[in-house]
């Protein structure tokens, strides 16, 4: 091709490009959940138009917030104060006391075992968050171990290994096709199933991280949650064995065994096999269920029996829900309301089958995509975040905006610039998480300290006693 022709094509695509510049909806074509965009010509000749700021300004001056709190934590003036800051924990009618049932049930955790259940998408992978926050927890209120472990590793963990021989097909209740979702929709309380079909299973669990992690270590009891077994199953470890009965539903065999920080579990029989969970008699466990790709609305299609059962046995005060990172691409205008209440109906199934359990929604995190010259905010993220706080206040569930606490719009560039959040401008990195879940435990730091003040204000004089 001669010189003149390769000019004249290269016109010809400039030209064509510019024409899709000047045509192309400024806005975008939404095609379900992603969106497809191309710059307009303003935008192309701008080149890169993204704002960055320091994140960790934004970390350290809430950090100076909460430390400024710790000294208004026994002063009326308390709420006043935190409600100032964009860590608040926003409660439903402003009811302070949402959480005291949940902050006596910690209390009470050196005697009876307390589970706080953290569900969300791929944001929790690697136990991020819950990680740092069960280790807050165990510290201030006691107890050992990860919790929930799936049988069937489905991603690597900071905190735990696991190994599962011979390999079992899974089932998960999130998944796309229905030929990879558990059987007759029952994934017990973790939305997942392993399927031993006979024989034997050999489950080994580990702890990782100690020097960061203690309270990984040193579990003592092992607790193995099965339902739909049609014959008695076994369970054993450490010389230990439990049987459980053949059943229908969901049943929980548990063994206790010398304080370790490994331990290998042989189950035989039939089950569905719902997970593995390592914890200790007595003080706190934070589960960490993350689910790759879920939008959060596949409890309501689970079954209610097998949870109910759950929740009924074991103690569960406080349940995090931490979605809507998958719904942004896709959210309008045109379709909030639908999107907003099949989130609505979620919130209903929980209350329903856990009405002693108290729910915080964690919103999603700021999201890029290229947008305005730059990687910006995906345009109705801020909308959305809105539309969800006030849905979950309005539902009775408490609220935390991750959004807010990165620092708002257009934040995330800036996490992915300092290490924070991975380069897909989604995905806080491990100390980014780090950094969310610091600012997270603090939070519920200074309103459990708030919360023991009231008690203290209400409790009667040794005076006031004789008195009556």
């Amino acid at each position: 091709m001669r010189a003149k022709e390769i000019s004249i094509l290269i016109a010809c695509v400039i030209l064509g490009l510019i024409l899709l510049c000047l045509v192309f909806p400024r806005d975008g074509v939404n095609l379900g959940f992603t969106e497809l965009r191309f710059p307009s010509l303003i935008e192309a000749l701008q080149g890169d138009t993204t704002t960055y700021v320091d994140p960790e300004e934004q970390m350290a001056r809430l950090e100076q917030e909460q430390q400024a709190l710790q000294h208004a934590r026994e002063d009326s003036s308390f709420i006043a104060k935190i409600n100032q800051s964009s860590a608040k924990i926003w409660f439903p009618g402003d009811d302070v006391t949402y959480f005291d049932a949940v902050f006596k049930a910690l209390e009470g955790a050196s005697k009876q075992h307390v589970r706080i259940i953290h569900y969300g998408d791929s944001q929790l992978e690697l136990d991020r968050i819950s990680s740092d926050l069960r280790e807050m927890l165990q510290a201030k209120f006691g107890g050992r171990g990860k919790g929930w472990i799936p049988v069937v590793p489905m991603a690597g963990n900071y905190t735990v290994a696991t190994y599962c021989s011979p390999q079992l097909r899974q089932g998960v209740q999130y998944s796309i096709g229905d030929e990879t979702r558990p059987r007759d929709r029952k994934g017990g309380p973790y939305a997942t199933a392993a399927y031993l079909d006979g024989g034997s299973v050999n489950i080994t669990v580990r702890g990782a991280d100690e020097e960061k992690y203690p309270h990984i270590h040193g579990f003592s009891r092992i607790k193995v949650v099965a339902g739909s077994n049609g014959s008695e199953l076994t369970v054993s470890c450490k010389g230990n064995t439990v049987k459980m009965p053949a059943t229908t539903g969901l049943d929980i065999a548990t063994i206790d065994v010398d304080s370790t920080s490994e331990a290998r579990i042989t189950i035989s029989g039939h089950a569905h096999l719902y997970g593995v969970l390592v914890d200790s008699p007595t003080g706190v466990t934070v589960d960490n269920v993350p689910m790759r790709g879920c939008s959060g609305t596949i409890f309501s299609g689970m079954s209610k029996q097998e949870l109910t059962d759950f929740f009924a046995r074991e103690r569960v005060p406080l349940i995090l829900l931490q979605y809507g990172g998958n719904m942004v691409p896709g959210v309008s205008t045109k379709n909030l309301e639908s999107v907003i209440n099949s989130l609505r109906s979620q919130l209903d199934f929980f209350k329903e089958i856990a009405p002693n359990t108290r729910i915080m929604f964690i919103g999603p995190s700021d999201m890029s995509t290229k947008r305005g010259g730059g990687m910006h905010t995906y345009k109705n993220l801020p909308m959305f975040n809105d539309a969800l706080r006030t849905m979950c206040l309005e539902a009775g569930v408490a609220y935390w905006d991750m959004f807010a606490v990165m620092g708002g719009e257009d934040s995330m560039a800036s996490w992915v610039k300092s290490g924070y959040a991975g380069s897909d401008y989604v995905h806080f990195s491990r100390k980014g998480a780090e950094r969310i879940s610091g600012i997270l435990n603090n939070t519920l730091s200074l309103y459990y300290d708030y919360y023991t003040f009231r008690n203290k204000q209400n409790k009667p004089t040794p005076n006031a006693q004789e008195h009556k």
